[in-house]
């Protein structure tokens, strides 16, 4: 074969070679290549609410130690009798509702004092020659208190005795879940002492408030989502 037609055959593979090779490069690049896209997205769950809310409708005091005071109550009017003991008690009344606006359950746990503490008028401790009496006069009163599914005095009728757990469901209505702590307020006058006239006198006298505290705890009871 004359060297002239070896080159001519080596040019036309070279020509070949170098077609075959753009061919290749069309298809890997539209058979191979990818779409690639970047971007940022948020997770985001909504928080269940917890809103526990005490409204005192006949005291004051914080939210989660409510001060008791009675309306206008007095002792027994009839005279001392030997042998007897005069006592007076006032109606129940509504001290507090515990009302649970949250999304998920509370158990409420609500506890009563027992012992009275009596407010004073300036000079109740000098004036016609009267000591102050402030300790005598607590141990004159002593309450109840009551815990009712409405705000009914009558059906206030189970006892809180040291302390009662309720638990109050999740609001799902413009009308929540609660409990109504009433009390009761007796004024027993001290005749054991045979004194009790003189002390009931220096109570009303002196004395302008008789307060006792009631004590509230709300701890979540369900869970969001339930299982």
């Amino acid at each position: 074969m004359e060297k002239s037609d070896k080159k001519r055959i080596l040019t036309r593979v070279l020509i070949v070679i170098a077609a075959l090779t753009l061919l290749s490069c069309c298809f890997l690049g539209s058979t191979f290549a990818k779409y690639v896209t970047d971007a940022d997205g948020t997770a985001q769950i909504g928080v269940a609410k917890w809103d526990i809310d005490v409204e005192v409708p006949a005291a004051s005091g914080g939210t989660s130690a409510v001060t008791v005071n009675t309306s206008k109550l007095s002792p027994d009017m009839e005279d001392y009798q030997s042998g007897s003991t005069r006592s007076h008690k006032s109606d129940k009344f509504l001290v507090a509702i515990v009302t649970n606006k949250s999304d998920v359950k509370a158990t409420i746990t609500v506890s009563a004092g027992d012992t009275a503490t009596i407010t004073v008028a300036d000079g109740a401790s000098s004036e016609d020659g009267y000591e102050d009496k402030s300790d005598d006069a607590a141990a004159c009163f002593s309450i109840k208190f009551y815990q009712s599914d409405t705000k009914s005095a009558d059906d206030a009728t189970a006892e809180i005795s040291g302390t009662t757990t309720a638990t109050l469901e999740a609001k799902t209505t413009d009308t929540p879940d609660a409990i109504y702590i009433f009390a009761e307020v007796t004024w027993t006058s001290q005749d054991t002492s045979g004194n009790g006239d003189v002390l009931d006198t220096w109570i009303g006298q002196y004395a302008e408030t008789v307060s006792w505290t009631l004590t509230y705890t709300a701890v979540q009871a369900s869970e969001l989502p339930t299982t």
